[in-house]
């Protein structure tokens, strides 16, 4: 029975069988969802703080904005899974425009601070690294995503394709 705050996503995709065939189903994807999310939000609020110590003002504030974003995402992540289960193609390109442009400015910080680091720096350097463990947990999170997406897309073609 559904209970009226459920997660419908992960209820249509266990329906539909996703998971059945993954070692563990599908509470690692949503384990390493909620990680994901989380350590970015961790990521990007040390690079905001280096930034500010560091007195590199415009990259404080797209860092800002990327922090904004990643918090407005995962609204929209959890609007989704509790009400449209992946159908809403707006909201599905809302969340992927606003990740994926969250991604491409980390890998604009990683590039910053590989042309103005210094070997002797030790502060740019850990930002340097900060952005590029960044930009991985970012690709990471995003194929996840993308992943369940087109795991639930090909179990409902697949689903479809024996009715006919």
């Amino acid at each position: 029975m559904t209970s009226k705050y459920s997660l419908r996503f992960y209820e249509r995709l266990r329906k539909a069988g996703v998971g059945d065939q993954d070692p563990g189903g599908l509470v690692p994807a949503i384990v390493f969802g909620f990680l994901g999310y989380f350590g970015c939000l961790a990521f990007y609020i040390t690079m905001r703080i280096q930034a500010q110590n560091l007195g590199h003002g415009p990259l404080g504030a797209l860092l800002t904005i990327d922090i904004v974003l990643h918090g407005v995402v995962g609204a929209l992540v959890l609007v989704d899974a509790l009400a449209f289960a992946g159908a809403s193609y707006l909201l599905q390109t809302c969340i992927q425009g606003m990740g994926s442009f969250i991604t491409f400015s980390l890998a604009c910080f990683g590039g910053f601070y590989l042309y103005t680091n210094h070997a002797t720096n030790n502060a740019e350097l850990t930002e340097l690294v900060t952005a590029f463990c960044a930009l991985g947990a970012a690709c990471v999170s995003n194929s996840l995503l993308l992943s369940l997406l087109f795991a639930y897309f090909h179990r409902a073609a697949e689903a479809t394709a024996l009715l006919d």
